[in-house]
């Protein structure tokens, strides 16, 4: 159970840097 919050966490953390990511592409160019 443990192990998969983990998993869940881990995912979420990959998604969000992903689309900060996204972010910083979308500004780069657009400038």
């Amino acid at each position: 159970m443990l192990l998969f919050s983990l998993q869940e966490i881990l995912q979420r953390e990959q998604a969000q840097s992903l689309y900060e990511k996204q972010k910083l592409f979308g500004w780069t160019f657009k400038t």
